[in-house]
């Protein structure tokens, strides 16, 4: 099996729409079940990524950021 190396740049930039939320957590579940290597960029932290993804329903931006974190090898780089 191949792994991807997936970017998700600037996270925050992206309205979050249901249909956005929707998606976001498909491809997070696709990263977690076949193990590819995931990069996300964003000016936010994880909780305003949090905050950002949970205004159109509460449950997504909690349900983001969990299957991000729960990601083996985790790395945060905090920059500025």
């Amino acid at each position: 099996k191949s792994r991807w190396l997936i970017v998700l740049d600037e996270a925050e930039k992206v309205r979050p729409t249901e249909f956005a939320s929707e998606k976001l957590c498909e491809l997070l579940d696709a990263v977690y079940t076949h193990r590819h290597q995931l990069v996300v960029t964003s000016n936010f932290n994880a909780n305003d990524l949090r905050e950002h993804w949970s205004r159109y329903n509460p449950v997504y931006g909690a349900s983001i950021i969990r299957r991000v974190m729960e990601l083996d090898g985790l790395i945060q780089v905090e920059m500025f």
